[in-house]
């Protein structure tokens, strides 16, 4: 039950992650093809950010600078996890919609090759050194938030 208690940390570290989500998500979209319909994309994003802030970074504070820096790449590692996991289900389920699939199997399989399409996008150089800084900027402000308000 004290697990879930809201600290300064984990408010911290889940705003300062969403807003670290949406401004991936902005330097995303031109490396996506013209034809693609965003729609809710920020908005996923930020909001599996401010999870993955307070679950996975704001939650473990407390335990030193080398600890926070590798909270901090776990963070982001998490976020990307879950950002490809949700965004090619979505396609999936759109693709599924138009009968692309001739069984439910075909459908899960497809959303590997889904995500590793999505995920090359990712491995921009500047897409890959602002989520790495940001992570870990975050899971230090969150530690400095945590040293100051206990």
């Amino acid at each position: 039950m004290i697990r879930f208690m809201p600290t300064a940390a984990k408010l911290t570290s889940a705003i300062l992650m969403a807003a670290l989500a949406w401004f991936v998500s902005d330097l995303i979209r031109p490396l996506m093809p013209d034809s693609t319909q965003f729609g809710w994309f920020n908005y996923v994003n930020a909001a599996l950010g401010a999870i993955v802030g307070w679950r996975s970074i704001g939650a473990k504070v407390g335990e030193g600078l080398f600890m926070a820096i590798s909270n901090g790449i776990t963070g982001i590692a998490v976020l990307i996890f879950f950002g490809l996991f949700f965004h090619s289900l979505y396609e999936m389920l759109h693709l599924s919609m138009r009968r692309m699939y001739s069984n439910p199997l075909a459908g899960i399989e497809d959303m590997f090759r889904i995500g590793a399409e999505f995920g090359a996008v990712l491995i921009d150089p500047l897409v890959v050194g602002v989520l790495i800084a940001g992570g870990i900027a975050v899971a230090i402000i969150a530690e400095l938030i945590n040293s100051i308000w206990r």
